[in-house]
């Protein structure tokens, strides 16, 4: 959820990737039809260029989004 999302925002910030990776992976389970926590999750893993599990995250998103019927993120 939004809460998830602020602190990994902080702990990006505060540059602790693995802190901030876990707590994204954690809004993505708490709520999976929300786009944007899959997308800040992709973005931290393209910041470490971890671009499988980027990518991972993205082709969660759409899975999501299709499942939903729709492509919002």
């Amino acid at each position: 959820g939004a809460g998830e999302i602020q602190r990994r925002v902080f702990l990006r910030r505060l540059d602790r990737p693995d802190a901030a990776i876990a707590h994204a992976q954690r809004a993505v389970e708490l709520d999976p039809a929300d786009g944007t926590a899959f997308l800040l999750l992709a973005d931290l893993h393209e910041s470490r260029q971890a671009w499988d599990d980027a990518i991972v995250a993205l082709e969660k998103l759409l899975s999501e989004r299709l499942k939903l019927g729709g492509a919002k993120a």
